[in-house]
């Protein structure tokens, strides 16, 4: 039996890959459409960075001195913008894409305007969530970074260790994060609720989720290398060549997103022995902050009501 033929079905690494491409080939109109929102702002982004600073070879320092004095300030300065305007449009569309993923499972029509809605909707949980994973990613690159420059110049052995240590940590935390966005979208946990579901999930298929997510980052990753090393040898460093060089998260992001949702639906199945009727109510479930606000809204206007009305 095909692995789409029983959508609540154990996965391995090599058929939730087979599934995620088979449900982007299924909706690959609605994923490009919801990957755009994504990355054209990026790339304006990038073009406008790099058009207001003049970055070549040949005069990167003097004109990265004249926004904030230092060459290396400006530098790290541009890295972080570019690093916060990813995880946050990202992100954004990543949350929306989970939901079409989850409503492909439920057999349910998805539309562009649905699932703008449906961010609209639980655009209060999404937003902590976003700042919490921005936050986290910069800390890993940081992390990262340091830890290159300190291998790649060394002074001590044991500051070496220390970096790669602390790397390793935000790396866990950059996975655990990720993690947690299929999590909050479906089932709508929040705070404590979300970081038990989060831990019990890598506890349990942590190896199964790293694992399979690997079979497709590494392909992708080194595909993109090789893409980007051709693009700077044929045209150069063009605002056309960021063009090209953005574009291809129209792909990447639907596919990482959702393999990430197939991966999650496919552990639940094993841990809990998801169905379909369970998933059907969770996402006809309102979020609870939501609800709270409507609660609070409609207590208002009851008290609002009792009050008497003075006529002059």
């Amino acid at each position: 039996m095909k692995a789409e033929d029983d959508l609540f079905t154990f996965l391995s690494p090599c058929q939730a890959l087979d599934r995620t491409f088979h449900i982007y080939r299924n909706r690959w109109l609605l994923f490009t459409q919801l990957a755009l929102f994504a990355i054209l702002p990026q790339i304006a982004l990038t073009v406008y960075l790099k058009s207001a600073t003049n970055m070549d070879e040949k005069n990167i320092l003097p004109d990265l001195a004249v926004v904030f004095g230092d060459p290396f300030t400006d530098s790290v300065a541009f890295l972080f913008i570019e690093l916060a305007a990813f995880c946050v449009f990202n992100t954004i569309m990543q949350a929306i894409m989970i939901q079409v993923v989850a409503e492909y499972y439920t057999q349910t029509k998805s539309t562009l305007q649905g699932s703008l809605r449906v961010l609209w909707d639980r655009f209060h949980t999404v937003h902590c969530y976003l700042w919490f994973y921005t936050f986290t990613y910069c800390c890993f690159m940081v992390e990262l970074v340091m830890t290159a420059l300190i291998v790649f110049n060394p002074t001590h052995w044991s500051l070496i260790v220390l970096m790669a240590i602390c790397a390793c940590f935000a790396a866990y935390f950059v996975f655990w994060a990720t993690v947690n966005l299929p999590i909050m979208i479906v089932e709508r946990h929040r705070g404590p609720e979300l970081a038990k579901k989060a831990n019990a999930l890598i506890c349990g298929h942590g190896c199964y989720l790293l694992f399979s997510m690997m079979l497709l980052l590494v392909p992708l990753l080194a595909g993109n290398w090789m893409y980007r090393r051709l693009l700077d040898e044929f045209f150069g460093t063009a605002a056309f060549t960021i063009a090209l060089k953005g574009l291809v998260g129209v792909l990447f992001l639907p596919l990482r997103t959702i393999l990430l949702a197939v991966l999650y639906f496919s552990a639940r199945v094993k841990a809990e022995g998801l169905t379909m009727e369970a998933l059907t109510e969770e996402l006809k479930r309102d979020d609870p902050f939501n609800s709270r606000i409507a609660e609070d809204n409609g207590e208002l206007e009851t008290c609002l009501g009792m009050v008497p009305v003075v006529s002059s």
